[in-house]
C-alpha cells in the first residue's frame, strides 16, 4: 500500500491561508528537517486516525538547557496554544 507523502509546504501555506500561523512559519522550529511519517492504525483500545499521519521532527527543539519544557512552552505559545499542564507523564492509560 502505497501511503500519500505529506507536502508540509502545501499544508503551511493553508494553514497561513486560513490564518492559524499567525504570521510565523508552521514549522519554524524543525529547521528544514523532513519530518518522519507514521501511520498508526486503531487498535482497539487507541482511537489513532488511518488517514492523518503522525509527523515526527527528530532534533526540532535543543533541549539540552536547564528548562526544556519551557523551549516547548515558548514555541506553543507563538503559535497560540498556551501551556496547559508540566508534571510528567501518566505510567496509565488516561
Amino acid at each position: 500500500m502505497n501511503k500519500p507523502k505529506f507536502d508540509r509546504r502545501k499544508f503551511s501555506a493553508s494553514m497561513a491561508a486560513l490564518g492559524v500561523t499567525g504570521g510565523r512559519p508552521l514549522f519554524a522550529a524543525a529547521k528544514n528537517h523532513e519530518p518522519e511519517v507514521l501511520q498508526l492504525s486503531r487498535n482497539g483500545w487507541m482511537p489513532n486516525n488511518e488517514r492523518l499521519p503522525v509527523l515526527l521532527y527528530r532534533g526540532a527543539f535543543d533541549v539540552r538547557s536547564a528548562d526544556p519544557a519551557a523551549v516547548f512552552e515558548q514555541a506553543f505559545g507563538a503559535n497560540g496554544w498556551p501551556p496547559q499542564w508540566r508534571n510528567g507523564v501518566y505510567d496509565f492509560h488516561h
